[in-house]
């Protein structure tokens, strides 16, 4: 459930990518509608964004690649920029105001200072379906900067049961993902010719159930922990006749067309299989089975044409990370946001609802804060007079509820003394708040503008409103290490 202002963030991504199809997953209690044709969700959108980039944002946005994060540049208390290294070594200080860290997590971490082996070394040597870049550099650098940014749930690394295994390289470490769509499609995992567990089941639930029941791939104790993947034709057809070329380009789904052939693949006796298929047709007829199942997308007769891979339980997602509260601000160990960095998180289900969530609570939260209330201590004095004669409100607000006043109340520099005195002379409302209950005088002692709030305080500006969490001016103030003297 996406909540205001998100329960639009969907729409959102109608410029970027046109959704045409929707599959019954396991944890969905009911299918979607099928239409159009399927398209790999990871690349549609990233290349579609890329384009944008290039063509209607060229002149706005610039993409540094091959490029590595070092360090956050502060200015007191606050994140004002970052450095960071080329692809020749050579290191860059680039202020860019905002910091928004969405590095991605740490699954494939096998480095000096490796954060599996620190905080879940009992998963360590899984494969992963994570790329080279997982390997939580940003969180070891702000860790080792010593901001006293807090962590959390580090322990907490998801491992997907069902990673593709290539037959003919099993121990190679990066795994492609065998989605859960190819068992909502239909297809059913084995071990010795035999089903062990509700394919439609819980990630955690299916992954105990293979470490349990599944024997490492083709006996040899060297290899990963397998367990045989069948499918007939029509489940391949509900899944997508592109998408499974794709994997068998890549050789990680076999097309063995009959059961016989099947069996030999998996290495297990032709009667087994035609047993365990006919104890799941019986199932499906009666619409349970023993492990709890009671979603059977496809029937499995003897004479169906057939589809064979292998998989093993891979890490997939970092639950943890660097902590941040509801505006996706990072905080330090005392709860408290450092000012100026931002950063994104997990949350259930399809990785998508973080990436639409986060990105738009984060850029609500920070729509004026601090980039625009940055530039706001550059406006000239002439500039704010200007807009003021030209009728502009000093009520007016942001999406967040922030007014004017609390973007000059928050400004650095003797602009925003300025702009705070032109709009008070133009009676700005000093007790108004914005969506979270921060006020001008709020807003001033959380970045230690100590004129501005000292002018505030002359106009009776009440020291006793408080933020929706509870915290009052003068706890901002000494956070800040700043004084309402």
């Amino acid at each position: 459930m996406l909540t205001s202002p998100h329960r639009e963030g969907p729409h959102s991504l109608s410029p970027i990518i046109t959704r045409t199809r929707t599959t019954f997953q396991g944890t969905h209690r009911f299918p979607h509608t099928a239409e159009g044709k399927p398209q790999p969700v990871g690349w549609t959108l990233i290349s579609s964004l890329r384009k944008i980039i290039e063509t209607d944002l060229k002149d706005s946005v610039r993409v540094h690649t091959k490029s590595a994060f070092q360090e956050l540049i502060m200015e007191g208390r606050r994140a004002v920029g970052l450095k960071y290294s080329d692809e020749a070594g050579t290191t860059h200080s680039r202020l860019f105001g905002t910091v928004v860290l969405a590095a991605g997590g740490y699954a494939n971490d096998h480095q000096d200072r490796s954060l599996l082996d620190r905080f879940t070394p009992e998963l360590a040597k899984l494969p992963t379906t994570n790329g080279p870049f997982a390997t939580g550099d940003v969180i070891k650098a702000l860790l080792q900067q010593d901001l006293g940014a807090q962590t959390t749930l580090m322990d907490k690394v998801q491992i997907h049961p069902t990673g593709f295994l290539e037959v003919k390289q099993p121990n190679f470490h990066t795994k492609f993902l065998a989605p859960e769509a190819l068992r909502g499609c239909g297809a059913i995992l084995l071990c010795g010719g035999k089903r062990f567990a509700n394919e439609l089941g819980r990630r955690d639930y299916l992954t105990k159930e293979v470490f349990e029941h599944c024997t490492p791939l083709q006996g040899n104790p060297g290899f990963p922990i397998a367990a045989a993947m069948l499918l007939t034709q029509e489940a391949v057809d509900k899944y997508g006749a592109s998408s499974m070329g794709f994997y068998k380009f890549k050789g990680l789904v076999e097309d063995v067309e009959t059961l016989e052939n099947a069996a030999t693949k998996m290495g297990v006796d032709a009667a087994v299989l035609r047993q365990t298929l006919a104890e799941y047709n019986r199932s499906a007829e009666k619409g349970v089975d023993e492990f709890g199942k009671t979603v059977f997308p496809v029937r499995f007769p003897e004479d169906a044409h057939f589809y064979v891979a292998f998989t093993t339980p891979t890490l997939h997602y970092c639950m943890g990370g660097l902590a941040i509260n509801e505006h996706a601000e990072v905080l330090r160990e005392d709860d408290v946001p450092i000012p100026g960095l931002f950063g994104n998180n997990r949350l259930g289900g399809n990785s998508l609802l973080e990436l639409l969530g986060f990105c738009w609570h984060g850029a609500w939260s920070l729509g004026g804060w601090p980039g625009a209330t940055r530039r706001a201590a550059e406006i000239p004095e002439e500039g704010v007079l200007s807009a003021l004669a030209s009728g502009a409100s000093v009520a007016a607000t942001t999406m967040r509820g922030q007014t004017a006043l609390m973007f000059a109340a928050s400004a650095r520099g003797a602009g925003g003394q300025e702009c705070l005195q032109l709009l008070l002379d133009g009676r700005a409302e000093i007790e108004a708040k914005d969506r979270y209950g921060w006020t001008a005088l709020l807003y001033g002692c959380r970045n230690d503008c100590q004129s501005q709030v000292k002018s505030l305080l002359d106009q009776r500006a009440q020291l006793k409103v408080s933020t929706h969490d509870g915290r009052t001016a003068i706890m901002l103030a000494a956070l800040e290490g700043g004084s309402l003297a």
